[in-house]
């Protein structure tokens, strides 16, 4: 006979939220016959599935014993059962795509191993706060999944372009000063090459994440009354090629007038690089003396910073 059966579910917490959450779901019922009397002090059998659509993703059986109002109280996920099948600890409670958790309830009321099949039902919101447990071992992000690779200490979680992965905190800057004075340039006219003005840094980086920027101040000055023109930036070069200058460092160059001594000329230069290849560089201030008669450096001097961000 097919017995009616009213379902109460609720999860208890005690402690606070940082406290350990129970891993077991309170179950209360009612079992009545098909006249509504109630089945009371009546041992009987019960299986409780947690479905995921169609698919059980855990099923106990237990042996219970009703009470005069024919109620009977489980905890699902507790000892004490007859058989289980699945893990009820490794239910993912966040996962609720792409079907929600249903509870699939089952009597067999002569003990006779033969279950009658008596509903499923849609858990309730509460059930699962079981994902707050996870919160100290996410497994994911604003929907993005958790690598759940063992960190290393001082680690960071890093996208790495399909999941938030433990990550080495990136290094701290490498920062730097030279200066000093600058050496003859010879003049050249629009034909003049680039050289580096006074002393260079040599720089070494891991390869194209790490960030070099730096910059330089130069005092110009010549024996020539009237202004001549050059042209400047921050420039960068291969250290085995030894040449003087190889490129700019950022995309253009600046152009300038410098006086004569003693009104010498302040020329500051800024510059940024990225995505070289590991290895190391000769970073300074680069300056094509473009006059066509008058050499510069007398007596002039420089001063770089610079700095690499390693990401």
């Amino acid at each position: 006979m097919k017995n009616i059966v009213f379902l109460f579910l609720v999860i208890l917490f005690a402690g606070p939220v940082a406290a350990q959450v129970p891993q077991n779901i309170n179950y209360q019922a009612v079992a009545r016959n098909n006249n509504g009397q109630a089945l009371a002090n009546q041992t009987i059998k019960t299986r409780l599935s947690i479905m995921s659509g169609a698919t059980s993703l855990y099923s106990e059986t237990r042996s219970v014993t009703t009470n005069g109002l024919g109620l009977f109280n489980v905890r699902i996920g507790s000892p004490g059962t007859i058989s289980t099948s699945g893990s009820f600890t490794t239910i993912n409670w966040t996962s609720n795509q792409p079907e929600v958790k249903l509870i699939k309830v089952e009597l067999d009321i002569n003990n006779t191993n033969v279950f009658t099949d008596m509903g499923s039902q849609t858990l309730a919101t509460v059930p699962y706060a079981f994902s707050a447990s996870e919160a100290i071992n996410a497994i994911n992000i604003g929907g993005r999944y958790v690598d759940t690779n063992t960190p290393q200490p001082n680690d960071i979680l890093k996208w790495d372009g399909n999941a938030w992965a433990p990550a080495a905190l990136p290094a701290q800057p490498t920062v730097g000063n030279v200066g000093g004075i600058i050496a003859a340039i010879p003049f050249g006219g629009a034909s003049a090459p680039w050289v580096f003005a006074g002393p260079t840094a040599t720089v070494t980086i891991n390869g194209p994440q790490d960030v070099i920027i730096a910059t330089a101040t130069g005092v110009f000055g010549h024996t020539n009354t009237n202004p001549q023109p050059c042209s400047f930036a921050m420039c960068w070069s291969d250290v085995p090629a030894g040449s003087p200058v190889t490129t700019f460092m950022g995309t253009n160059y600046l152009q300038a007038t410098v006086g004569a001594t003693p009104n010498r000329t302040n020329l500051t230069a800024t510059g940024t690089i990225t995505n070289l290849p590991a290895g190391s560089y000769k970073i300074g201030f680069g300056l094509k003396n473009n006059s066509t008669t008058v050499n510069y450096g007398a007596n002039d001097f420089m001063n770089m910073s610079y700095q690499i961000i390693r990401n």
